[in-house]
């Protein structure tokens, strides 16, 4: 016995060890591809943007009649407009590899200054959100596949539908309405308040304050997704015959629901954090601008509007690192939480 323990043992060691090496080497492939997908988005990128009509120049003199031809040359000079698609492409690709993204047209400061000013409002507000969705999203999904009352499923079905169909500006505006102007419950905009100057814990309440409504924006327009995803697979987890064999053991619904539900959610939980992250920054940016909050939505849509080419360029590579960072957690965390699981050429397969 002690030395079949030993052999097993050695072979679960063995096991083990090829799983690892397995994940290295998917991971270090993965990041391959990665980078040579952000290549090739910056090449369409930056094309799509010098070519596109109305450049920042353009934007910015409009309306006014006094300017003269040489002035406006000198600036498009001065602005790096005055080169072809490719040698304004190498130059920002050049620079790039040294860690400068530019200096934001609009702003004028360094690219990486203007995303770092408003990223901590951003990952405050999307965090939060992402957080409560999921709790309130595991709520509503566990209590939806064991509730067979028609009146839960009527409340489930219709408050997950308008979730998933509403759009978030639209959802931004109606409780601006209802919640800001009507009750009086919440500000309307801004990140702080302007009558009043607070300073140390009276300053933290206030911009709470301000970030309920943003916050509560996204977690509505998201739970309703993932609620239902957390529903389906909580039936078919219900309808296993390990769960059958707990039932007729006397276990309750909250004993089910702890050692047997909850456990076999963390992968479907993994893919959805994996899945959700580049939908709730983008809903967070919409978020932002409509609340008008100091964060990374405000600039990047100012930006977009005057044609702000380094701006521009250094959020949509920050955008498709996190997609593709997102995209590859998604997956080793789907093959770490569950051992039948195995990473292959195509992404995550069930395995044996």
């Amino acid at each position: 016995m002690q030395a079949e323990s030993a052999d097993d043992r050695i072979i679960h060691n063995f096991h083990l060890k090829e799983r690892k090496r397995t994940i290295r080497g998917y991971i270090v492939k993965r990041i391959i591809i990665g980078i040579f997908v952000l290549f090739a988005l910056s090449v369409l990128l930056y094309a799509l943007i010098r070519i596109m009509p109305g450049d920042y120049v353009q934007n910015s003199i409009a309306g006014s009649g006094r300017l003269t031809a040489q002035a406006k040359e000198q600036m498009i000079k001065s602005y790096g407009l005055d080169s072809s698609v490719g040698e304004g492409y190498i130059q920002w690709i050049t620079n790039s590899f040294r860690g400068e993204f530019g200096t934001s047209f609009l702003y004028k400061k360094p690219v990486t200054e203007v995303i770092s000013d408003g990223l901590f409002t951003t990952m405050l507000i999307s965090v939060t959100a992402l957080m409560i969705q999921l709790l309130l999203a595991l709520y509503l999904g566990i209590r939806s596949a064991f509730e067979a009352g028609i009146r839960w499923r009527l409340f489930f079905n219709t408050t997950t539908v308008l979730s998933i169909s509403l759009p978030v500006f639209f959802v931004a505006l109606l409780l601006q309405k209802w919640l800001a102007l009507d009750m009086g419950l919440f500000p309307l905009q801004g990140q702080v308040s302007l009558k009043y100057e607070y300073t140390g814990i009276l300053y933290i309440v206030d911009v709470m304050d301000h970030l309920i409504l943003p916050i509560l924006t996204l977690v509505l327009t998201g739970a309703g997704g993932t609620a239902r995803y957390i529903k389906e697979h909580t039936e078919r987890i219900l309808s296993s015959d390990f769960v059958f064999g707990a039932i007729t053991r006397g276990f309750g619904r909250k004993q089910i629901i702890r050692y047997h539900v909850l456990p076999n959610l963390r992968v479907l939980l993994a893919v959805i954090i994996g899945k959700e992250i580049p939908g709730l920054l983008t809903r967070t940016l919409i978020v932002e601008d409509v609340f008008a909050l100091n964060g990374l939505g405000t600039s990047v849509f100012a930006g977009l509007a005057m044609g702000d080419v380094p701006l521009i360029m250094g959020f949509s590579i920050l955008l498709a690192f996190i997609v593709l960072f997102s995209a590859l957690f998604e997956d080793i965390a789907y093959a770490l939480s569950d051992p039948r699981i195995r990473l292959g050429k195509g992404g995550t397969y069930y395995g044996i």
